[in-house]
């Protein structure tokens, strides 16, 4: 970041060339109350239209032309690390990752530095003070101002605290001991992986909740630094590498999972590499449930079509449901099929976009051949299928078997998968996280009206 060009009129606290890392909003913030600038004077001293209520780091984070005009009326070029990009070690849909909440370090916000490293949801703790990493007041709990429409001063709370120094922030001429050490390092493994790394999570999901948070893993030399390694992966699910070629089906069948995407689709063509694990979902929640919860034709197509009941089985008091026939996968010929309404579209949809990824991966690694990336690949589309097939089964026979509601393990619920996919030409591994989607409805609530629009629209 280059030095403010003597012609221009100078302000108090305006030398970021000497503090690199500063976010966007940390110089806005740190301008504003050093020169006495209210939300009035932004436009003018500053060129920026924002709106009174915008919450600040959002929207410098996000709008490129912003960052652009702020460069331009204090006469630097726009520093990289101003871009969320920079900062991220994957790449990916992540537009919004980091954005909000504000987060800071109550050491480093003293002396107006703010760089946004502190945003990063696998980030718990300055590094370079030790201080967990707060959003909201340390003295009530209360908000901080972030936005020109509280009434008060940015960086100040309801309650009289003001979390920056103003005598402190206008004598910093560097960073805080440790930090542009620490950046550096930062920047350069994040740069090196998002080479390899993309990350694909729900759609219209939040990306600061901390199954985010556990999927990264960092160097040991910067992770003991940042954050509690007690609370790493604690939401990690699985990982998984190469797995050798005679261990699978042919690949080929892979192409059944197209039938996972487009608008309405209704039931899907089972690969013969997953038939054996989604009749093992079936017949495992078959056994499972409670004495007199299906009828004997429910139970045995749940098993797979035998003959004759389990000893010790009970059957329902009630008529066989046309709806319950039709959960387990149906078999036509030698073929399987699967009602796609006992699965949740954004299972799907994470199917569908982990195989257009490898694709465009391979297609820029330069290999068109099937290999360990492959294997792992369907492997990976296998177990998010499985899982969300087996809490769709508990979702929906939860409506003709309440108590399931009474189940530890297996009470039903809804989840969405997070997946961390890394490819290079000779290894490849992924990490995958889950989320609840049911938080505010029931699972059997949530299923149906997500698989009611997207069967039919006008639902």
């Amino acid at each position: 970041m280059s030095a403010t060009p003597p012609s221009r009129t100078r302000l108090v606290g305006d030398r970021f060339d000497l503090v690199p890392g500063q976010s966007a909003f940390g110089c806005l913030a740190r301008l504003a109350r050093l020169n006495y600038f209210g939300p009035a004077d932004w436009h003018r001293a500053f060129g920026l239209r924002v709106l009174r209520s915008d919450d600040l780091p959002r929207a410098l984070a996000m709008s490129e032309s912003r960052q652009r005009t702020l460069a331009g009326a204090l006469g630097i070029e726009r520093p990289s690390t101003w871009a969320p990009d920079t900062w991220r070690p994957f790449c990916g849909r992540a537009e919004q990752m980091g954005t909000s909440p504000f987060r800071y370090c109550v050491g480093c916000i003293r002396v107006g530095y703010h760089p946004y490293l502190h945003q990063l949801p696998w980030i718990e703790r300055c590094p370079w003070h030790g201080i967990r990493l707060r959003t909201c007041c340390p003295r009530c709990g209360g908000s901080i101002a972030t936005s020109g429409d509280t009434g008060r001063k940015l960086l100040t709370c309801a309650c009289g605290l003001d979390l920056m120094n103003e005598v402190a922030a206008a004598r910093l001429n560097q960073q805080p001991r440790g930090a542009a050490e620490y950046i550096t390092r930062y920047l350069a493994w994040a740069a090196g992986e998002r080479g390899t790394c993309t990350l694909i999570w729900p759609a219209n999901a939040s990306p600061e909740i901390q199954p985010l948070a556990s999927l990264i893993r960092m160097p040991a030399e910067l992770e003991h630094r940042a954050r509690s390694i007690r609370n790493a992966g604690s939401h990690v699910r699985r990982c998984h590498r190469g797995i050798r070629a005679d261990q699978t089906q042919p690949v080929e069948d892979a192409k059944r999972l197209a039938g996972l995407s487009g608008d309405c689709p209704q039931i899907l063509h089972v690969p013969c590499f997953m038939v054996s694990s989604i009749n093992a979902v079936a017949k495992n929640l078959a056994r499972k449930l409670p004495a007199g919860s299906l009828t004997l034709r429910e139970q045995l197509l749940f098993l797979g079509g035998i003959s004759h009941p389990p000893s010790g089985f009970v059957a329902a008091v009630r008529s066989t449901s046309g709806t319950i026939q039709c959960l387990p996968p149906m078999l036509v010929g030698s073929q399987r099929y699967l009602n796609l309404a006992t699965v949740h579209p954004v299972i799907g949809d994470a199917v569908v976009r982990l195989g257009t990824l490898y694709k465009t991966r391979k297609s820029e690694l330069g290999s068109e051949d099937p290999s360990d990336v492959d294997l792992l690949l369907l492997k990976i589309q296998r177990e998010i299928l499985c899982r969300g097939y087996a809490e769709g089964l508990r979702a929906v026979i939860s409506q003709y078997v309440p108590d399931l509601y009474f189940s530890r393990r297996d009470r039903p619920h809804l989840t969405a998968p997070w997946v961390l996919l890394r490819v290079t030409a000779s290894y490849c591994s992924a990490r995958q996280g889950y989320v609840r989607l049911d938080r505010n409805e029931g699972a059997a609530d949530a299923l149906t009206s997500a698989t009611c629009r997207r069967t039919r629209p006008y639902c």
